[in-house]
Order: structure tokens, then sequence, then C-alpha cells
């Protein structure tokens, strides 16, 4: 089992590395976000992505009126 998890760790790093350079990591964060349901969730998603040094400019902003305003009102 630590072998595993070690290994799903370097797989992970491996993809942040080349998502750092690539522009197709605004797909993969497309998957990340498709289940976000409020704007926070999706800054929470994006926030993460920069954090682990990916460029903003290749994580796309959601389309407009995808999110109901935080109140729940539309």
């Amino acid at each position: 089992m630590h072998r595993s998890w070690v290994r799903a760790q370097q797989e992970l790093e491996e993809w942040f590395e080349t998502a750092r350079s690539d522009p197709a990591a605004g797909q993969i964060f497309g998957v990340l976000t498709h289940y976000c349901r409020t704007r926070e969730a999706y800054e929470r998603e994006r926030d993460f992505m920069v954090r682990q040094g990916i460029p903003a400019s290749f994580l796309p902003d959601p389309r407009p009126g995808r999110f109901a305003c935080s109140s729940g009102v539309r």
C-alpha cells in the first residue's frame, strides 16, 4: 500500500510539472471544476492550481452565468 501511495504522489507531481508549462492544463482544470456549484468552490480549485505553479493564464474563467448568486437567488 505504501508503495502505491508513493507512486501516486510521484505521478501527481509529474502531472503538475507538465501542467506548469503546457496550456492543456486548462482541460484538466475543466475536469476538476466540472462539479463546482459556486464561484467560491471554483476559485478554490483555481487557487490550488496556481499554488502548484500552474500559470493562471492557462486556466480559463468560468463561462458567464455558470454560477447562481451566493444567496441562492438566480
